[in-house]
Parts: structure tokens; sequence; C-alpha cells
């Protein structure tokens, strides 16, 4: 793709391959397209494979090249909000879904769902109730869609379907969604405030733990791991209590105000966090810790202060 830092422009493929013609300490043997690790659509990786396809058979530059690989690269996503209590409503369709949703309320008369509708809008309730109310006065949006992530079958299958020759072997890289969803931080509560009209959870985990959310906005589903007195739910910041303004791990959740040592986890973060972890304020980087049914062992100890340091030692 034009404008991206991986690989090269298809403009400039004749240029390259004239200028690997012309070394002979470099041979090629295949072909890699990068589309990113968050498929969700495998029209994405049909109309990879078919242009690469083409480019194989109809690109005459290519012909001095026996190509025997071609890697689609990327990976297929993962159903980050399997753990919500609806899973059709997504944080960033929101906006579709009030522009939707307020076009048909103009013809309607006053009635209780507009009162709802409004609540929603003034954030005193939540999403969940919100999309029940919807539902109930039949004004549930088409944008809002039921979970299609593909499942690795469903990938194999696409790549069958493609029809290369059988000396042609196609290299997947599926990666997130074979990890993404195994492993969890848990982390406990340092503490609540407000500041102006918004509240904040302030945790032990941050983004030194889990960047995604701080890096790419991503979103994590947030559960607490032990009972909360609350009976209420407020709308809360889940923050880490690094010096960053993006030291966050969730924004705009509706929780319960949870004491002082609470436990609470953050889900799905097998994929991008601990590789991506650092010591940054000098935090010591956590246990992982693997369990298998009642059983558990640790598979990488936490970091100590002292090992943090050696790198520094100075030695006469």
């Amino acid at each position: 793709m034009a404008g991206s830092k991986f690989g090269i422009d298809e403009e400039q493929l004749d240029h390259v391959v004239d200028l690997i013609k012309t070394e002979n300490h470099i041979k090629v043997f295949g072909l890699h397209c990068h589309l990113g690790s968050t498929i969700q659509d495998l029209t994405a990786i049909r109309l990879c494979l078919k242009k690469l396809k083409t480019m194989i058979n109809e690109d005459r530059q290519l012909d001095c090249i026996d190509i025997k690989y071609i890697n689609i690269g990327g990976g297929l996503n993962i159903n980050y909000l399997e753990h919500v209590d609806d899973t059709r409503c997504i944080d960033h369709e929101d906006g579709q879904i009030l522009k939707e949703v307020e076009a048909k309320l103009k013809d309607l008369p006053s009635n209780v769902f507009k009162t709802d509708h409004q609540k929603y809008k003034n954030k005193q309730i939540n999403r969940r109730d919100w999309i029940k109310k919807l539902r109930e006065h039949d004004m549930l949006p088409d944008c809002i869609l039921e979970n299609t992530t593909p499942s690795i079958k469903d990938l194999i299958s696409t790549v069958e379907e493609t029809g290369f020759h059988h000396s042609v072997k196609i290299i997947v890289e599926p990666g997130r969604s074979i990890i993404g969803n195994t492993a969890v931080l848990l982390s406990s509560v340092l503490g609540c405030k407000t500041s102006g009209n918004i509240r904040f959870i302030v945790t032990t985990g941050s983004m030194t733990e889990v960047l995604r959310p701080s890096l790419y906005d991503a979103y994590h589903h947030i559960d607490f791991t032990e009972p909360v007195e609350d009976s209420a739910s407020h709308l809360y910041n889940v923050v880490g209590p690094v010096c960053e303004s993006t030291d966050f791990l969730g924004k705009d959740r509706f929780l319960k105000t949870p004491h002082e040592g609470c436990g609470i986890a953050v889900w799905d973060v097998g994929a991008y966090c601990s590789s991506m972890s650092s010591n940054y304020n000098c935090r010591a980087r956590p246990a992982e810790i693997l369990v298998d049914g009642s059983s558990w062992k640790i598979i990488r100890k936490p970091d100590s202060y002292e090992e943090m340091m050696s790198a520094y030692e100075y030695q006469q």
C-alpha cells in the first residue's frame, strides 16, 4: 500500500526485480504481503491472495523468479468483546448508532423511550440498558452487527479457495488468534478519585504491562475478581500509577466503586502486551504464571531491582 513503511510499492516492483537480476548474492524465492494482525473480514485475505496470484501469473518481470512461497502475513483478530454484557454494542459505533436512533425519534411522539435515550446521552444509564431499550422499542439500528470474528478454520478454507499451484506453499500467521485470549492481567485497586466530573479507579497495573489501550486506544474488558459492596455503577476511567496522562487501561467503563486492594482483571492480554512491556518509571515487570487446570507454575519470574540496575553497573 502506498504510504506504508512496510515493503515496497507495487509501482516499484519492476525496478526492484531489475536490481535483483544484477545481484549474484540475492535469491528471491517468495512474496510477502503485510495485512496487519487484526483481520476481521477474510475478504481482505482473499483479495490479497488473488492479487499475488495475478502478479505471479501475469507479471513478466517475475518470470525469472521461482516463487515457492507466498506469505500473506498479518493475522486474525480475536473477539475482545466476548466478556461484554452485550457484544453487539461497540464503543466506536456509538456515534453512528446515535445518528440513526435520533433520526427515527424525530418522527415519534414524545414517549418514555425518549427519556431513556436522553439518560444514556447524559451518561445516567449504561450502554447495556440502552441497547435493551432499543430492542424493546424496535429501534435497534442495522449498524449494530453480531460479532463475526473468523476462525482459523475459516482462514484455511479461504486460502484453499484461491487455487494456488501445489508447488507454491502458502504461509499464514494466525498469531493473535492463537494467543490473544490466553492471558489475563491481575492487579489490585490502589484507590478511587474524582477530578472535575471524571471518576478514576487507580490500579497497580498500568501501560507498562498492557500498552495497547494507550498506544492504539484498544479495548480490553475489565472486571473485578471479587465481590464489590457498592450496588450502583458509575462511569470510570481505569488507570495506572505511571506518571503519564495516557496511562489508562480502560475509559468510560460502568463499574461499581471498588474498595482499596480489590482485585481487578484486564482480559485478553495474551498478544502484544507482555512482548511490549517495559520498565518505564523503573517499574518491575510482573511474574507470568501458566495455569493448567488446577495446577500452575511460574514461567517468567518478576523483575528484581538488582536485575533492572545490572546493565548500569560500572566495571573497573
